[in-house]
């Protein structure tokens, strides 16, 4: 027999047992709003290379006098795999609502400490009746469907041969295809684990997630699921700055943003305005950050930066990187982020701008591996701001940084930014829809 945690031979299936006594199941946390309403209990275990593995399942609900647009997550059936004993190598949820119109959902775990390791958990429709995983080189094994807790469809589990290209392919009685899906095989870092899914469940944005009673609710703006109406102007505690729509010829949108706190309690801390030249492959860019100045001073104190001139210093955290070259560079950006590129940078220097009609001294940094970055960092009375370009010219992201303006509520500048945003939105949305619609 292996040793424990030693792989199979290259393209071979690993050892998988599971005999033995079920381990206890492991304490569940859930979610801000909901309780627990079916404490857990393990449904499947057993060893894979010798190390332990196990699958509980669990029930929730709502809280008492909560409400699902202060939430915003799903109820009811929960399943979750853990590697190691009580998951010390890893693990996470899985998928147990099959989404109309699909024969199965699945959810794929990688572990960075135990790469052979490749575990897949998922749940099937009920006119399923076999699931076959098959191999690119012709091999092929049946995954066993098993009831699950009372309620709760059926699940199966499987450990595929790391490196072998593979589908799942589901079978009705009769012996007809309902469906099958490549399994994809992320790269996952040394020190890191990785997950990734097959047909996850998903909801309408203004409607009750699964398992929550359905009732009439008028949403006022920043409340539910309009939260991020009008670019989180209702919920944010700092202003938020933009470069208005006249100013970029391009796609203008909402970028992203991060915050504290559950879906209940969200409050935004960093809130980006992306500018692109164009949809399909952009060569031209700007992100505008607006940081809360308490988030701003957080990550000074975390990642503090050199200012010896000139210098470059490779300590940066990855989480004080840039993101704007994730949308030109992917493996460059990746690269930094799984540690092959050292997350580098240099100060250069620091001058005055005048922002939204206010004098401001700005910083001016270079980023290692990306030499068509500029950012300029600055501070305003009640904001931090970046501003990143990519493929523009230093004079030109200064002129621009020069013409930001402060977003407000009920403003002109809000409705031209919200039509560019709806006209990226739809251009984005016609560019995905099928070529050839029936």
């Amino acid at each position: 027999m292996a040793g424990v945690g030693e792989p199979p031979p290259p393209g071979e299936w690993p050892e998988v047992r599971t005999d033995g006594l079920a381990p206890a199941p492991d304490p569940v946390h859930p979610e801000e709003g909901t309780v627990v309403v079916r404490p857990p209990e393990v449904i499947a275990h057993g060893s894979v290379t010798g190390i332990p593995w196990a699958i509980q399942a669990w029930e929730t609900g709502p809280a008492p006098g909560a409400k699902w647009w202060e939430v915003m997550v799903a109820v009811g059936p929960e399943m979750e795999f853990s590697l190691g004993a009580h998951g010390f190598l890893g693990g996470g949820g899985v998928q147990v609502r099959v989404p109309e119109g699909h024969a199965l959902t699945a959810s794929g775990h990688f572990f960075g400490r135990v790469p052979h390791v490749i575990a897949w958990v998922g749940v099937v429709a009920n006119e399923v009746a076999r699931l076959e995983v098959r191999l690119e080189d012709g091999r092929s094994r049946n995954a066993p469907l098993h009831p699950a807790l009372e309620g709760m469809p059926r699940f199966f589990w499987f450990f595929p041969p790391r490196g072998v290209p593979a589908e799942i392919v589901t079978y009705e009685r009769g012996g007809r295809v309902l469906e099958r899906a490549a399994l994809p095989e992320p790269k996952v870092r040394p020190n890191a684990n990785a997950g990734t899914g097959i047909n996850p469940e998903g909801w309408r944005a203004g409607e009750p997630p699964p398992g929550w009673p359905t009732n009439e609710h008028e949403f006022a703006p920043g409340e539910g699921p309009r939260r991020d109406e009008d670019f989180l102007l209702h919920i944010a505690p700092f202003p938020i700055f933009v470069l208005p729509p006249g100013h970029w010829e391009g796609l203008v949108s909402l970028g992203g943003h991060s915050g504290e706190g559950g879906p209940a309690s969200y409050v935004p801390t960093r809130i980006e305005l992306l500018y692109l030249d164009r949809l399909d492959e952009p060569t031209r860019g700007l992100l505008v950050v607006s940081v809360d100045p308490h988030e701003a001073d957080r990550h000074e104190e975390l990642y503090p930066p050199h200012r010896e001139e000139g210098m470059w210093w490779f300590d940066a955290g990855t989480d004080d990187i840039p993101q704007l070259p994730g949308r030109f560079v992917g493996e460059r950006h990746e690269a930094v982020e799984v540690g092959r590129l050292r997350p580098g940078r240099r100060y250069l220097g620091q001058d005055r701008l005048s922002v939204g009609g206010a004098e401001a001294t700005f910083e001016r940094w270079e980023y290692h591996g990306f030499p068509e970055l500029i950012e300029f960092r600055l501070r305003l009375p009640e904001a931090a701001l970046r501003v990143e370009s990519w493929n523009l010219a230093e004079r030109e992201t200064l002129h621009l940084a020069g013409r930001l303006e402060r977003l407000e509520l009920g403003s002109e500048l809000l409705r031209r930014m919200t039509e560019a945003s709806e006209a990226a939105t739809r251009a984005r949305e016609g560019r995905h829809r099928p070529q050839h619609p029936e």
